[in-house]
C-alpha cells in the first residue's frame, strides 16, 4: 500500500467514533445515532453501486434501448442543410 499509516490512522479514528457512538447510545444520550449512521453509511454504499452501474452499462443500455425503439428515418429536403441543427 503506498500509505500505510494513512489507512491504520483513519481506521483507529472510525474505530474510536464508533466506540463512542455506541457508549453514547447505551448511555441514553443518543438514542438513534447508530441507526442514522447505518443508513448513511448504506445510502452512500447504494450511490456509489448506482454509479458504477450507470457509468459501466451505459453503453448496453443503449444498445438495448436501440434495439427496442430503432431511430426514426428522417427524410431529407433538397434545399436543407445536413449540418442544420433544425
Amino acid at each position: 500500500m503506498p500509505s500505510p499509516r494513512l489507512l491504520s490512522s483513519a481506521t483507529r479514528v472510525l474505530i474510536t467514533i464508533f466506540t463512542a457512538s455506541a457508549v453514547f447510545e447505551e448511555l441514553g444520550l443518543a438514542d438513534s445515532t447508530m441507526l442514522l449512521s447505518f443508513a448513511i453509511v448504506m445510502g452512500a454504499v447504494m450511490l456509489g453501486l448506482a454509479i458504477a452501474f450507470g457509468i459501466g452499462g451505459q453503453h448496453l443500455a443503449r444498445r438495448f434501448l436501440e434495439s427496442r425503439f430503432p431511430p426514426e428515418k428522417k427524410e431529407v429536403k433538397e434545399n436543407e442543410d445536413e449540418l442544420s441543427p433544425l
